[in-house]
């Protein structure tokens, strides 16, 4: 960066020349010096007017200008900023597009423990694909013997296994001890407080997942040549309706401990009075993605299997 600033500056004084670069300083510095408390001559010829500007700390008989030293911080802000500015416009210019391709989609969605930035924007880049590139979707139901299978395989099961995991902790928080305020239970993300905002760092990942997988449901229709969505999407669809029933029932029971008027006397909550709106938000993104689904596969979910449960779920979507 230092380097890279040198140069800029050596390279205008080799093309303007070092008394123009300097004639162009001195005039951003004089329109900056109307707010400085000491005129820059002063502090570079000498001048006696700034000498009289000099400030005494109480109880000190040198003088102290505290004048001259905030002229030197604003002056050492602007070339720092100067340096800053020139360094962010050759980052953004040397940063080049980045392809993701099929097989960094798969492991990226994947990824949970070593960079967890990397599964949000793996199941961001799913979502993306399912919505606006027909030609890389369509590549995601092409029988691949290298990957064992078709990419829509280990995206169902992902999919499946990230939309389990986090009913199994809705259902998990739903019938936590009512009391566990202890420092111990805060620390150790026992707390029901913590333990609601740790489950809904994963909100978005389910969000982007179930908007993805209805998307290409629907696309299957037509780009499914191998008919490879009808082997999954059975799991897909009932890990969607059990995540539907858990969500709304954490909702509904408005734990006082998560939502608005979480004090020893909590206040009743009307609507959707709650402190966590991500979780109205995946609720309807989840319901939103299996209405979907079960517009565009209703006359092939006889031949599907459902629990009792997701069964009686499922024909409240059928119905409207």
């Amino acid at each position: 960066g230092s380097a890279l600033f040198s140069s800029l500056w050596s390279t205008l004084c080799v093309i303007f020349g070092p008394k123009a670069v300097i004639a162009s300083l001195s005039t951003l510095v004089s329109i900056f010096g109307r707010f400085l408390p000491v005129r820059l001559e002063g502090l570079y010829y000498g001048d006696e007017a700034a000498d009289d500007q000099q400030l005494e700390m109480p109880g000190e008989g040198t003088g102290v200008s505290w004048a001259t030293g905030y002229t030197l911080f604003v002056v050492g802000f602007l070339l720092i900023a100067s340096w800053e500015v020139a360094r962010q416009v050759v980052w953004v210019v040397l940063t080049g597009r980045v392809r993701f391709e099929v097989d960094d989609l798969l492991v990226a969605i994947r990824d949970n423990t070593k960079h967890p930035y990397a599964r949000h924007l793996g199941f961001l880049h799913l979502e993306t694909i399912s919505s606006h590139y027909p030609r890389i979707r369509k590549s995601l139901f092409t029988l691949d013997r290298k990957r064992g299978g078709s990419a829509w395989r280990h995206i169902s099961e992902t999919i499946v296994q990230t939309l389990n995991q986090m009913t199994s902790s809705l259902f998990d928080l739903h019938h936590m001890p009512p009391r566990s305020d202890s420092l111990y239970a805060y620390l150790f993300n026992i707390h029901p407080v913590a333990r609601g905002e740790a489950v809904a760092q994963d909100s978005q990942v389910c969000i982007w997942a179930c908007q993805a997988v209805a998307s290409l449901a629907i696309a299957a229709l037509k780009e499914d040549s191998y008919g490879e969505v009808n082997r999954t999407l059975a799991d897909v669809l009932n890990a969607m309706l059990a995540l539907s029933i858990a969500v709304r029932d954490y909702i509904q029971a408005k734990d006082p401990r998560v939502f608005v008027g979480a004090k020893r006397n909590p206040v009743i909550l009307r609507g959707h009075q709650i402190a966590r709106s991500q979780w109205i938000y995946l609720a309807t993104s989840v319901d939103t993605a299996i209405h979907r689904i079960v517009n565009g596969y209703y006359e092939h979910l006889k031949a599907f299997e459902f629990p009792p449960e997701h069964l009686e779920r499922l024909w409240h979507f059928t119905k409207h």
